[in-house]
């Protein structure tokens, strides 16, 4: 019986580390934050871009070097390009600068 409690404990730990690794991957491999994830549609820079866009990814693999092999290096911080960058003209992406 200590056996299986264990066991199960085992496995409910390995499950969550796994799931959290699986997240934090998105995240990483997106170059996203956990509040942009979960907060799109209220972020207002980010509310002008397509569902399943993300503007400050530059790649997978530039995602992953920026992320692993930065070199303790401070960056600035880069703005995205604004959605009519990418050659949508639809109305709903149309960004004004006040």
């Amino acid at each position: 019986m200590f056996f299986m409690i264990i066991a199960f404990i085992l496995f409910v730990a390995t499950l969550f580390t796994v799931l959290l690794l699986a997240f934090h991957t998105l995240l990483i491999v997106t170059n996203q934050t956990t509040w942009e994830f979960t907060r799109k549609d209220t972020l207002n820079y980010l509310r002008i871009y397509p569902k399943n866009f993300y503007p400050f990814s530059k790649g997978v693999i530039a995602n992953l070097k920026m992320t692993f092999c930065h070199g303790n290096k401070i960056k600035e911080w880069e703005l995205p390009l604004p959605p009519n960058a990418f050659g949508w003209d639809d109305e709903r992406y149309s960004v004004s600068i006040q």
